[in-house]
C-alpha cells in the first residue's frame, strides 16, 4: 500500500526509536524464557508425546517480568511493531491488525488461564496490570 505517515530523519530521535523497538523484541525473547520456552513453542508437548510420557501439570509463575505485567511477550510485540521511525501505510495496517489480534488473543488467554489456574491467577490479576507496568492500588474489602 503506498504512502508514508511519518518518517523521522533526526539521527538522535531515529536512534532512540530504534532502540525502543529493540527493547520490545528483547522483552519478548526474555519473557519467553522466563516461562517454559519449549512448552510455549510446542516442543515440550511433542517430546512428551514422542516419549509416551504424560504432560506435566501447568504451573504458575509471577517472577521477573511477570511481576511487572501479566503479558510481557505481547507487550514486547506491541512495542516492537509500534516503535517505528518510518511508518508506512503498510506498516500501519500490519501494526493495527497485529494489535487487534493480540487483544482478542489476550481476552481468550486470560479466560483459559483463569479456568486452568483458578484462584491463584485471579489473585495475580488483582495484583498485576495486564500490559502496562502501572502498579495497581491495593483494594480493601468492605
Amino acid at each position: 500500500m503506498p504512502g508514508t505517515l511519518w518518517q523521522i530523519d533526526n539521527p538522535i530521535a531515529r536512534t532512540t526509536i530504534i532502540a525502543g523497538q529493540l527493547v520490545g523484541w528483547v522483552l519478548l525473547v526474555l519473557a519467553s524464557f522466563v516461562i517454559n520456552h519449549f512448552e510455549l513453542f510446542g516442543l515440550q508437548q511433542v517430546y512428551f508425546n514422542f516419549m509416551n510420557k504424560p504432560e506435566p501439570a501447568p504451573n504458575f509463575t509471577d517472577r521477573f517480568l511477570y511481576k511487572l505485567v501479566r503479558h510481557p511477550i505481547q507487550l514486547g510485540v506491541l512495542i516492537g511493531i509500534w516503535f517505528a521511525p518510518t511508518m508506512t501505510t503498510t506498516h500501519l495496517m500490519l501494526s493495527g491488525m497485529m494489535s487487534v489480534y493480540i487483544f482478542i488473543g489476550l481476552y481468550y488467554e486470560e479466560k483459559d488461564l483463569m479456568a486452568t489456574l483458578g484462584q491463584e491467577y485471579k489473585d495475580y490479576m488483582g495484583r498485576v496490570s495486564k500490559l502496562l507496568p502501572i502498579p495497581k492500588r491495593a483494594t480493601t474489602a468492605e
